[in-house]
């Protein structure tokens, strides 16, 4: 979480054990949060991206553009995966 700021940037490391032999989905989606609510249904969803755990282990870096729905780009926000030494690193 990032307060009262236009332009944020993360930087989060995931610790998540990697199946060779079992598809692992990840779905990461980005909300612009103006309450203390848990619920995401009343916050403001600004984009989001899904692949699997698979492709940034084998690609190493996974860039992609954030997107409201699938193929409609949500700006020019982008979400970054990396994975390097056992561990993925994810900046949006």
């Amino acid at each position: 979480i990032v307060k009262n700021c236009q332009d944020p940037e993360f930087s989060t490391k995931l610790h998540i054990d990697y199946h060779f032999e079992k598809v692992q989905k990840l779905k990461f989606g980005i909300y612009d949060i103006d309450n203390k609510s848990v619920n995401l249904s009343d916050d403001d969803f600004l984009g989001g991206f899904e692949c699997t755990l698979g492709q940034i282990v084998s690609s190493r870096k996974i860039s992609r553009p954030l997107q409201l729905k699938a193929g409609k780009p949500a700006g020019k926000g982008t979400i970054t995966g990396f994975y390097a030494r056992s561990q993925m690193c994810i900046l949006i």
